[in-house]
């Protein structure tokens, strides 16, 4: 059986996808197709992808307009290896990094997935300072599903999932590699390789903002990993470092709600998060969101009151 396919859903990166393709057409691990998908791109990207295809790899333009998660919902449903890998098609890898993540599964079968360290990368492909990783752990073999309830700091173009437990939602914009990532870790641990082996490049044209539709998408996962906290409840993670988790995503959604002006939401789930997750840091948010309109949102935003809404979205459920 075919070990490794690579998804790369492209959409007007012209000046980019090149670097991405040859990045893996130089990866010392062989045993791979490259899936890739143009996502109806204005711009020169599909006329360069196909001059790559090849029977190794599968170039094709979606019939419409599909957005990231949708492609690779598509391109992950014709996917013939064990496990699945996704490279943007603006970013790129180290020669070495499949082998290396490959390797590790093969060492430790219960883990769902493999991601490696990185960072951020101009136009240019020059280096960005900073570690997206923080104090994450970087142990061989890992529970990450505390710390992916509170937040995502794995790079989307880092991670080998095992087929299995991969998912994606393609009514997801922005967020979609965080769905995925939680919905694998509750199924098994997450190795990885301690190495920037992957390279998130930053430009003009990212699809990451703060904004109306990311910040209601955020709002309606949240929730979502909220309203649904049994289903992380599972035997294999300790339930306190569980409970921590979803105590530290209801403060962040606290915040979200303060700057959509739902301020009596926000107060209800930051109390909910002291009860889940009872120190220093929750006690802090709950007087914050305690405080009079104005004066939280400056606090929480550090600018004068611009709600960009203040009507809750649809209703999400990652839990399906």
């Amino acid at each position: 059986m075919l070990r490794a396919s690579i998804l790369m859903p492209s959409y007007n990166h012209a000046a980019f996808v090149r670097e991405a393709v040859e990045s893996v057409l130089d990866q010392t691990f062989q045993d791979w197709e490259l899936l890739i998908s143009d996502d109806c791109s204005a711009d020169d990207s599909f006329s360069i992808l196909k001059g790559y295809a090849q029977a190794k790899i599968v170039v094709e333009r979606n019939p419409q307009n599909l957005g990231t998660y949708g492609t690779l919902a598509r391109l992950r449903a014709k996917a013939s290896g064990d496990l699945v890998a996704v490279l943007n098609s603006d970013d790129r890898w180290s020669s070495d990094k499949l082998a290396k993540q490959v390797a590790l599964l093969d060492a430790h079968p219960a883990a769902a997935f493999c991601y490696t360290l990185g960072g951020r990368i101009d136009e240019k492909g020059e280096p960005i300072t900073g570690d997206d990783h923080a104090d994450w752990p970087r142990a061989e073999v890992q529970e990450l599903l505390p710390h992916l309830l509170e937040e995502n700091r794995i790079l989307a173009s880092s991670v080998v999932f095992r087929r299995q437990f991969l998912q994606f939602f393609p009514e997801l914009r922005y967020s979609g590699d965080w769905v995925a990532l939680l919905r694998a870790a509750r199924e098994g641990p997450g190795a990885c390789v301690p190495e920037p082996l992957s390279h998130w490049r930053m430009h003009s044209s990212n699809s990451f903002v703060r904004s109306k539709p990311q910040v209601a998408e955020e709002t309606r996962i949240r929730e979502s990993i909220l309203r649904h906290f049994e289903f992380w409840m599972i035997n294999r993670v300790d339930r306190r470092s569980i409970r921590q988790g979803l105590g530290r995503c209801a403060i962040h959604l606290s915040a979200l709600l303060v700057l959509q002006g739902r301020m009596a939401e926000a107060r209800r789930v930051a109390l909910s998060g002291v009860k889940r997750d009872p120190g220093r840091r929750s006690l802090k948010r709950l007087a914050t969101v305690a405080l009079p309109p104005t004066s939280a949102y400056r606090r929480l935003w550090g600018s004068d009151p611009a709600i960009l809404f203040d009507e809750p979205g649809s209703a999400f459920d990652l839990t399906r």
